[in-house]
């Protein structure tokens, strides 16, 4: 089979051998030239080098290449760099043929190797023709030479390949073709040899100019400006006849003109120079130039100025300005300098900073800021000087160190960290009459700025000991400070530590590395930490606490060092360090062992060991690291105590004069065992002079029992303390001192008290004796009775010893009972387990068993003499003496009478038991009985019985006030009857069932068992048969409870009661219990979808009505969320379930009852289609329909992703707007919805056609799983438009009614009251008609749809009948539609996009057939839905299928309206509710004013009216400026309508704080009119009280004032004084700015003309401060008083001055303060005249100023009649002013002018005089000026042409022109006309403008102002 398949396969594999042959030869070998043409050899032969090229995989392998010509005759082949003579990679061919005839030969090269042959054609001919190749045939002086290379053609104009070794003949030729003058070629071109150049000589020039000779190639230089040729020409004889080829060269100077190309504003400047290269540096040539000149081509768009090189831009446009020189006429040849300059409008501005460019800064570094202007095709614009740009930066953050004139270029300082806004606005541009051009519209830009701190890595060193055992890893946290806050952690040697992008540090191996924290956000700031980790050497405990208290720990700092260099360095963490701790005593510490990130670092050390005191005592602690044949040890003692406390007294204790207390201490620190003898105890009374202390010796040193005895020397209340420690020893650096004190008084007996001990039941009652006073204690006539005696001071406080005093005793009646003390009384000291000792005193009284009442009286009045004897002096008597008396009465036990009874059972009847004997005051316990009830009355001391029930009771009545044997106990006997109680749930769903209870108790309030219940007739009944009752058995466990079961048969309400009949026929009946039978409750909807996001408001119906409550519940939160009104916010994907229960409260227990139930479920899902709903897809022209967004399922409706939070955007768009259109349900409303949740349009038929819809839904960002992908959904409908059908001839208009089967309606006519109108059925032949027409006018539809047509005849009473007949349309309805037909107004650059909030809108619903046209009338019932309810209202309007919404809160609700009767036909509607007043929900300071603006507008389109619901806030009724009045919330109300408002809130805040502006920083009494200070208050958070859009300039404008303002202003004097107040002075008032829109001060000038010289010496400063008075809500307060500098104004005693020429001098005297002094200034009227001499202090009073004015030149003053002389004095600061008049008096006769000129002319008068006369001056020089200018024009046009030709040899070279003349002496020394700009310091960037293309301008075109840019890069090189 294979062999027939070889020759059908023979073409294909032909083919596809050429192709591999192709592809391999197109990568192989070749050389370097297919084709040489060369010269023949005529004395010269031509030589070219041919070279074999390698491909990259030949050049690896060893090749062999033999060289051969074809006709060696023609060219031979030499082998250069053979090896073996056969072989060679490169050979020269050379060009052997003698004959002019062209001939060709080709050149072989074989590979020995593979074979591979390679060729080049060599043609051998004529040369016909030389050309002269040039680079540029325009040179510059000292530029560096040109290359000229001469090239041989053939007669078919082919260039040879090469002309080497032939020679030729160079020369150089004068050019006359200029119309110059004819220069030497020689003195402007110079032949310049290879050799004698900087150039490589070229391999086959180098031979010939060594012989002397000139070949193809030569360079060319320019030695001075001008033109000439070069010539080239054959030397050999063969060549005569070929024509020398020349080529014209222009030298010129190498000059530049800056800017080359720049766009400038109209109106804009550009300065131009000129530059010139020379000697490798640039040199600026001074313009105007006698040489050269710039002018511009088109003087319409720029004009130029050549005296400054200014051009100014005039129009828009583009021209040129051009460089020209006088001596040189313009040719073709040469082309003349010029820059390109184009006049543009701005377009934008752009901030850039240096020098990293970008916007995050570091504090404390310097910034260059350029503003940089563009146009509108980003060209950048050149930034003249007379261009404004106004940049506004933060001083807090930024502080400006230098700025330019025009605003473009800033040297700024960055402060503070923080965010900041630099706002960039260009202003205008001036032009030169200084006329400022407004830019319109303003171009403005804005930069966020970000500004850090400089980034610093803490600690700087990081040590890190390294355990080559282990290896262990130590972790750390470096902490960096600084930048951003994120930052970018690196490490320059990972091998041997790395770091995270937390910083934390994670060692590796041993080794030093760097770490860097940079910021994330400039990773040019950056901090670095450097990192050893190294063996450690040596260990040491360093000094600290070694004391602990027991049960805390203590801590104890472990320094481990290691050598690092020469020096020791402690490791920063040596956490992961693996040590060895062990203890000398384990009984009291134990080591806590912790992870190594709980660990603390301590300050001294690199890890720190825990220990826990368990037990006081001492033990060593010993640490050893141990590492191969390494080991180090440190140890150190430790030791633990019990916590020093009082123990008696624990707080303070009370003694007597004389008396003593032992107090007791336990705890503290033990001596140190290593050295005992710093061991204290110090107790330090807070006065020594009260008591006495000493040490108890009834304790031992080191127990940690501290026993002081305190004596009692004085009266006082002081502290003692008590101090427990050791002082510093060698091993105990820092010893703990523990410290307590207690309080210990030394107080006077004031109070003696007497407590009787009565043993009384804790169980019962407190006897209320026990806290009366005045009432006899009563007590048992046979038991002792013991009294506590207690002494108490004044403080009511109690005495702990009183032993010192003595007290004395007395019984009323010996008879009844005696004391057992009279001496001493009884003392018992009770010792606590704590230590504690408690001393009491008691005093007994022994009764003789006998009743009767007696009184004890205890009485102190000395101190006992033993007291005396030990205090060592006698003590005072107690004044006033202490009495106290106590009255017991002695009574026997008490009994009851009788003490057993026997009660009939009777409700009626009841029986007393008497109480005799006993203190009285009995208690009788209350109890629940069977057989009776019993109550104790008080005053009848008798217990009352009230019988219940057969049977028998006993109880006992108790004495709480007598210590008894035993209570008396009472036994009764009853016999009773009882009564029935009914349970049962008081609310039962309809058709179930519940459960009664019923219950009969008898008198005793116990339950009856349930088999009595048929013996005693019970009955259960319900009042209604709303309920139905089954009984139903017993529970086993419940022997006295009835079970009924109790059916709700219909809803309504009913009660249930049960009865008894009793034996004696009297019937008991149970209190009626009311039912309520309610219908189930049912949750709305029943399935539910949503998507992520979507809200959706459950709606519950049924359930018990009004008690109960509906409570909602979600099964899964994390699926859905549901808040208690029943609104589902969807969370996650799943499915779910809600649970609604109507809950109550049980009236019997109390406790939560469900009474219904229901559930629904609850589907999150992810929307995976869209699909559009359209009701028909065919439309009549003018109809429209509604279209809205659905999902794939009939679940997901517009309730399942209409108002989504993120929302959905969903975008319409209609393929043809000329056939359909798209628009909003509010389209009439004026409300344009945004896209996110517009789920619905109206499509409006416009023409005949097709279109087709088209929507996508996409998700927001941050939305999450809402669409299927997370991208977007799409869908499209196509609808047909066709035209309605009409009649064009005639043309008639059709009437038409379409109504909806089974539908009434009313005809009404125009001339129903004028005329009898008829109504006819026309041909209705249909068995069942399909409309009918009552009489009155009323229309029927029937059942089935058809047409019909009415005839309608009106019948005139003059005669003539009207008639119309109307087609009737009866069908069914196909679709509805919910329009919006509320109109709201905006202005036309504001258009809503929600519905205002608190709005109401008019909605009504169409219904349309089955082509879009609309029903007249219908019979269709609509259900109305909405999503939620909490955010809008919706209502029944007044007419037929209308819809009132009202508006409450923010959000998206989404409404649908359906037909009830086929809920497919639906219409939904999104209702944004948004805000439509400006600030929105704003929060102000108390008095801040508010500009409140809405969009909307009134039908007239003027603003509508503004209403505050609150008096917080006053508002403008027209304007809707308000004023914030006082503190709380106010509701603005904005009305447009007589039925539309909208709102918003606002919330007054208190003001916090309050300062006040600097301002001026002085007050002066000196009036200068319009001149009220004024200084602003800041009372808000922001700074600016002025709140809203442009507020500032609606105030301004509208010069709104006002009517409150919430502070007060005061004035003070700081240093006050008796005859001088600050009211005399000033006044001051708080003061709105109407002008500047500011709160502030405004102080007024009260100072009179007659106080001027009594305050001119007064110095004091003035305080101003402010003051926020108290209101509601509102604290006071109080501003920081700002203290003013007070300038008095100086007083003149002089009224005016007289001066004559025989005493030209007189004292101008000035009273000023020394403060004010060094800023008056006095002028004179006219120098020439008067002058004023150095002032002098008066002697006689050093507060005056004597200022000598002296007569200068009275000489002036005899040719004049009038004179007008006077001195000003003045004030620099405050301006105030007085002007003294001057008069002179001429004595004598008039001097001779000539000789007062020769005698006192000087050189001074002469320049004064000269100043004086500057106009005629200045006139004088103008008119020489422009003489000198008219000569020179002439000369130059005269004579100038004969020169004009003559030879210069520095053309386009700086001709050193000077400079123009300066101005003046006289000009310079008068006052400046502007002030010189800004000449600080020089900047490093001050002579850069914001771009490296624009040369900055010279500044010596003025010597009045300096230029910015003054200093350029090129002048300082």
């Amino acid at each position: 089979m294979a062999l027939p398949m070889i020759p059908a396969m023979a073409p294909i594999i032909l083919t596809v051998l050429m192709i591999l042959t192709n592809v391999i030869s197109s990568y192989g070998a070749k050389l370097n030239a297919p084709k040489v043409l060369l010269p023949y050899y005529s004395s010269v032969i031509t030589n070219f080098t041919l070279q074999v090229e390698y491909s990259p995989e030949e050049s690896l392998v060893a090749n062999c290449y033999r060289w051969r010509s074809t006709n060696p005759e023609i060219a031979q082949v030499q082998l250069v760099n053979s090896t073996d003579s056969i072989c060679a990679q490169t050979a020269i061919v050379s060009a052997i043929s003698k004959t002019p005839h062209q001939k060709a030969t080709v050149i072989l090269a074989e590979n020995k190797v593979t074979g591979e042959i390679l060729r080049t054609n060599v043609i051998v001919g004529e040369i016909v023709r030389l050309e002269i190749e040039t680079t540029t045939r325009l040179l510059f002086l000292e530029d560096s030479p040109e290359e000229l290379i001469a090239r041989g053609y053939d007669s078919e104009g082919n260039i040879f390949s090469n002309l080497e070794g032939l020679s030729f003949e160079w020369s150089l030729i004068s050019d006359n073709e200029t119309g110059q003058e004819i220069v030497d070629a020689h003195n402007i071109l110079r032949i310049k040899r290879f050799t004698d150049s900087h150039y490589t000589t070229p391999r086959h020039i180098a031979p010939l100019e060594a012989q002397g000779k000139q070949g193809d190639m030569i360079l060319v230089e320019g030695i001075r400006t001008g033109s000439a040729k070069v010539s080239a020409r054959l030397k050999d004889p063969a060549y005569k006849n070929i024509k020398p080829h020349d080529v014209r060269i222009m030298v010129i100077a190498n000059l530049m003109l800056s800017p080359l190309e720049a766009y400038v504003l109209t109106h804009g400047q550009v300065k131009y120079r000129v530059e010139i290269l020379k000697h490798n540096s640039l040199k600026e040539i001074e313009m105007p130039s006698k040489q050269y000149y710039l002018e511009v081509k088109d003087g319409d768009i720029c004009s130029f100025d050549r005296k400054t090189s200014m051009a100014t831009a005039l129009a828009m446009g583009s021209t040129e300005v051009v460089l020209k020189d006088r001596n040189i006429i313009g040719t073709d040849f040469f082309r003349q300098p010029s820059a390109l300059i184009h006049v543009v409008s701005p377009g934008f501005l752009v901030f850039v900073i240096l020098p990293h460019r970008k916007w995050i800064l570091e504090t404390g570094r310097e910034y260059e800021i350029y503003l940089e202007i563009y146009d509108t095709d980003s060209h950048m614009i050149y930034p003249s000087d007379n261009v404004r740009v106004v940049a506004e930066f933060d001083s807090a953050y930024l502080k400006v160190l230098f700025s330019s004139v025009n605003g473009t270029y800033h040297i700024v300082r960055a402060l503070i960290k923080g965010d900041t806004v630099i706002d960039g606005t260009l202003v205008s541009v001036i032009d030169k009459q200084g006329q400022e051009h407004a830019i319109r519209p303003e171009v403005k830009q804005s930069q966020d700025v970000e500004i850090y701190d400089p980034i610093v890595v803490t600690p700087a060193l990081l040590i890190f000991p390294w355990d080559p055992v282990t290896r262990c890893h130590h972790r750390f946290v470096a902490k960096a400070t600084g930048g951003s806050g994120e930052y970018v952690w690196t490490m320059t040697n990972t091998s041997v530590a790395t770091v995270d992008a937390k910083g934390k540090i994670n060692t590796v191996g041993p080794g030093t590395t760097n770490i860097t924290a940079a910021d994330a956000k400039n990773s040019i700031y950056y901090g670095t930490s450097v990192v050893h980790v190294l063996p450690p050497t040596e260990i040491k405990f360093p000094l600290s606490r070694v004391e602990a208290s027991v049960g805390t720990t203590l801590q104890l700092p472990l320094e481990v060092l290691t050598k690092l260099g020469k020096a020791q360095y402690s490791f920063t963490d040596c956490r992961q360090l693996p040590l060895n701790i062990t203890f000398s005593d384990f009984s009291v510490f134990e080591h806590v062992a912790k992870d190594e990130l709980t660990i603390d670092l301590p300050e001294k050390g690199c890890t720190t060991l825990t220990f826990l005191a368990k037990h006081h005592g001492h033990t060593e602690v010993v640490v050893t690291y141990q590492s191969k044949n390494v080991i180090l040890e440190a140890s150190v003692t430790i030791a633990a105590y019990n916590p020093l406390k009082a123990v008696d007294p624990e707080v303070e204790v009370v003694i007597g004069l004389a008396s003593s207390k032992e107090i007791l201490f336990n705890g503290g620190p033990q001596p140190w065992i290593l050295d005992s003898s710093k061991f204290f105890q110090d107790l330090k009374p807070a006065r020594q002079d009260l008591v006495r202390t000493e040490k108890s010796s009834a304790v031992a040193t080191g127990r940690g029992v501290h026993s002081f005895v305190v004596f009692c020397r004085d009266f006082g209340e002081q502290e003692i303390h008590l101090s427990v420690g050791n002082g510093k020893t060698a091993k105990n650096q820092f010893p703990v001192t523990e410290t307590t004190f207690i309080r210990f008084i030394c107080a006077r007996p004031v109070e003696l008290h007497l407590q009787p001990l009565i043993k009384l039941n804790s169980q019962l009652p407190p006897c209320p004796l026990q806290r009366e006073k005045n009432v006899p204690m009563p007590i048992h006539y046979a038991k002792d009775l013991e009294l506590l005696v207690v002494v108490t001071d004044s403080s009511g406080r109690r005495f702990d010893n009183f032993s010192s005093l003595a007290i004395e005793w007395s019984v009323s009646a010996p008879n009844l009972a005696d004391l057992l003390y009279t001496k001493d009384l009884k003392s018992q000291l009770d010792v606590h387990s704590s230590g504690k000792k408690t001393l009491n005193l008691y005093q007994t009284v022994k009764p003789h068993r006998k009743t009767g009442n007696i009184i004890i009286t205890a009485s102190i009045d000395w101190y006992k003499v033993s007291a005396s004897k030990a205090f060592g002096k006698p003590l005072e008597r107690i004044t006033p003496a202490i009495k106290k008396s106590l009255e017991l009465m002695l009574v026997e036990e008490a009994v009851l009478s009788p003490a057993s009874v026997s009660v009939f059972n009777h409700p009626s009847n009841k029986v007393n038991i008497e109480l005799r004997h006993g203190s009285g005051y009995f208690y009788l316990e209350e109890f629940k009985s069977q057989v009776l009830s019993a109550k104790y009355d008080q005053k009848g001391r008798s217990v009352q019985v009230t019988p219940l029930k057969d049977g028998t009771h006993v109880f006992t009545i108790y004495d709480i006030c007598l210590d008894v044997t035993a209570h008396p106990v009472a036994t009764v006997s009853v016999s009773g009857v009882g009564r029935v109680d009914v349970m049962v749930i008081d609310k039962v769903e309809v058709l179930k069932e519940v459960q009664a209870k019923v219950q009969v108790l008898d008198l005793r309030g116990e339950p009856l068992l349930a088999s009595f219940f048929t013996l005693m007739g019970l009955k259960l009944e319900p009042a209604s048969d709303i309920i139905s009752l089954r009984p139903l058995q017993t529970n086993e466990g419940d022997s006295v409870t009835g079970l009924y079961t109790v059916y709700g048969a219909q809803v309504g309400h009913t009660t249930l009661t049960a009865s008894i009949s009793l034996p004696n026929h009297k019937v008991i009946h149970s209190a009626p219990k009311a039912i309520e039978v309610f219908p189930p409750l049912k949750l709305e909807p029943k399935n539910i979808t949503l998507i992520i996001g979507a809200v959706l408001q459950v709606l519950a119906f049924g359930g018990p009505q009004p008690q109960s409550n509906v409570e909602f519940s979600i099964m899964d939160k994390h699926i859905s969320t549901v808040s208690t009104g029943g609104l589902l916010e969807a969370q996650e994907i799943g499915q779910t379930k809600i649970i609604g229960k109507a809950v109550g409260t049980d009236s019997l227990t109390g406790e939560k009852v469900v009474y219904s139930q229901d559930d629904a479920i609850v589907n999150v899902i992810v929307l995976k289609g869209v699909r559009i709903h359209a009701p028909l897809t065919r439309l009549q022209t003018g109809t429209k329909i509604p279209v809205y967004a659905l999902g794939l399922t009939e679940n997901e409706t517009p309730f399942s992703f209409g108002n989504t939070v993120p929302p959905l955007i969903f975008t319409w768009t209609a393929s043809s707007r000329e056939v359909l259109k798209l628009q909003s349900v509010y389209s009439k409303s004026g409300i344009q919805p945004l896209s996110e949740n517009n789920f619905a349009q109206q499509a409006v038929a416009m023409e005949t056609g097709h279109a087709t819809i088209k929507l996508k839904v996409q998700v927001t960002p941050g939305s999450h799983l809402q669409l299927y992908g997370d991208s977007f959904l799409t869908d499209e409908v196509q609808i047909q438009v066709f035209e309605k059908l009409a009649l064009l001839s005639p043309t008639v208009c059709h009437g038409q009614i379409r109504i909806t089967p089974n539908t009434d309606t009313f005809l009404k006519t125009n001339r129903d009251i004028a005329a009898r109108v008829s109504y006819y059925v026309i041909n209705d032949s249909q068995d069942t008609p399909v409309i009918r027409v009552l009489d009155n006018g009323q229309l029927r539809s029937g059942s089935a749809p058809g047409n019909a047509f009415l005839h309608v005849v009106s019948e005139e009473e003059f005669g003539i009948n009207q008639t119309l007949v109307i087609l009737v349309k009866v069908k069914p309805v196909s679709y509805l539609m919910i329009n919006s037909d509320t109109t709201i107004l905006t202005t036309s650059a504001n258009q809503l996009t929600a519905v205002p909030l608190g709005s109401t809108l008019l909605f009504s619903v169409s219904f349309h057939d089955d082509v879009g046209d609309e029903f007249y009338a219908t019979n269709i019932q609509l259900g109305i839905r909405c999503s939620r309810y909490d955010l809008l209202h919706v209502s029944n309007g007044v007419d037929n299928n209308t819809l009132l919404v009202r508006t409450g809160e923010l959000g998206h609700t989404v409404l649908k309206v359906w037909n009830k009767n086929k809920p497919s036909m639906a219409d939904y509607v999104n209702i944004p509710v948004g805000h439509a007043i400006a600030p929105t929900q704003a929060t102000v300071t108390l008095g801040s004013i508010i500009c409140f603006h809405s969009p909307i507008t009134t039908e007239s389109g003027i603003g509508g009216t503004w209403i505050s619901k609150s008096s917080a806030l006053e508002i403008e009724e027209s304007s809707g400026i308000s004023t914030a009045k006082s503190v709380g919330r106010a509701t603005i109300i904005y009305t447009f309508s007589a039925f539309t408002s909208t709102k918003t809130e606002v919330v007054i805040e208190p003001i916090k704080s309050i300062s006040i502006d600097q301002g001026l920083g002085y007050l002066t009494n000196s009036a200068v009119k319009g001149r009220n200070p004024f200084f602003q208050v800041s009372f808000t958070s922001s700074g600016t009280s002025i709140i809203g859009t442009n507020c500032s300039s609606v105030v301004v404008q509208s010069k709104f004032s006002p009517s409150y303002i919430p502070y007060t202003c005061q004035l003070e004097l700081l240093h006050k004084t008796q005859d001088i107040f600050i009211e005399e002075l000033f006044g001051v008032k708080p003061h709105f700015d109407v002008e500047k829109g500011l709160h502030g001060c405004l102080v007024q000038v009260n100072s009179p003309e007659n106080s001027i010289q009594r305050l001119a010496v007064f110095e004091s400063n003035i305080t101003l401060s402010v003051r926020v008075l108290s209101s509601p809500g509102q604290p006071e307060v109080f501003s920081a008083p700002l203290t003013l500098n007070f300038i008095p104004a100086f007083y003149v005693h002089n009224a005016e001055l007289l001066l004559t020429t025989s005493s030209p001098q007189a004292l101008l005297k000035v009273s000023a303060a020394a403060k004010v002094v060094p800023d008056i200034e006095i002028s004179t009227s006219d120098l020439n005249v008067i002058q004023v001499l150095a002032p002098e202090v008066d002697l006689a009073n050093s507060n005056v100023i004597n200022y000598p004015v002296k007569l200068v030149d009275s000489a002036l003053l005899w040719n004049k009649e009038k004179l007008d002389i006077y001195v000003e004095a003045s004030h620099r600061r405050t301006g105030y002013k007085v002007k003294i008049p001057v008069l002179v008096k001429l004595i004598g006769q008039k001097p001779d002018s000539s000789k007062m000129h020769r005698l006192d002319q000087s050189w001074s008068s002469m320049l004064s005089s000269t100043v004086s006369n500057y106009q005629s001056w200045l006139i004088i020089c103008l008119i020489v000026m422009l003489t000198a200018a008219a000569v020179l024009v002439g000369y130059h046009a005269i004579l100038g042409p004969r020169y004009k030709a003559s030879s210069n040899p520095n053309v386009f070279l700086n001709q050193g022109s000077l400079s123009p003349s300066q101005s003046a002496s006289f000009i310079q020394q008068s006052t400046p006309i502007s002030s010189p700009s800004y000449t600080g310091r020089p900047s490093p960037t001050s002579p850069k403008l914001w771009s490296v293309s624009y040369n900055q301008q010279d500044t010596r075109t003025s010597p009045y102002k300096r230029n910015l840019y003054s200093l350029s890069p090129q002048s300082k090189s």
